[in-house]
């Protein structure tokens, strides 16, 4: 794909042993790395009377199936490597660090009452499990003891790579005064 790069001399080779100089090589800089990520979004909301207040819940949630990452760089024999897919890595970003590494499964859930000027919402973030590496430091692909290439001298071989999922709990409110110009307000994270 890089021969239409060049310019020769001349005409154009038609076999290796062709002597042909070349009077021009265009070297700008060509991005080979692909990325690609697949999921499906949710959203739910339902407002109900309470009192004189109401109440209202809203559910985001999200599935990610594909986070693919292709660097474009030659493996082995000279083939090109496979994109490597890093949906589920919840843990640290990968190796390359341009993008956030994801889990499967990530939830959002709201639970609002206002009454009058006040306002209070309860939060709870929903984090899916998953593994803590794609990439292992030396750059090969994790194997954990679930696969058959799993093998403890391999140094892509990973004993532990689950992450558990983690749920968390935000708590906030506020009150508006003043013609509701003026709403102190307060939260708890990580409650």
């Amino acid at each position: 794909p890089f021969c239409s790069r060049i310019t020769f001399a001349g005409p154009r080779p038609t076999s290796v042993h062709d002597v042909v100089g070349i009077s021009a090589i265009n070297n700008t800089a060509v991005n080979l790395q692909g990325f690609t990520t697949r999921g499906i979004d949710f959203e739910a909301a339902y407002t109900l009377p309470v009192g004189t207040g109401s109440l209202n819940l809203r559910v985001l949630a999200s599935y990610l199936y594909d986070q693919l990452f292709s660097t474009g760089l030659s493996g082995v024999g000279g083939a090109v490597n496979p994109p490597v897919n890093y949906a589920g890595q919840p843990g640290p970003p990968a190796a390359f660090g341009s993008f956030n590494t994801s889990p499967k499964w990530q939830a959002n859930a709201f639970l609002t009452y206002a009454q009058g000027p006040f306002t209070g919402t309860v939060q709870v973030r929903y984090i899916g499990s998953g593994r803590y590496m794609t990439v292992t430091p030396n750059g090969g692909v994790a194997v954990d003891p679930s696969s058959p290439n799993y093998d403890t001298t391999n140094p892509d071989s990973v004993s532990n790579n689950h992450v558990a999922s983690a749920t968390y709990v935000n708590l906030s409110g506020g009150y508006k005064f003043f013609d509701n110009r003026f709403e102190p307000f307060a939260s708890i994270t990580n409650l």
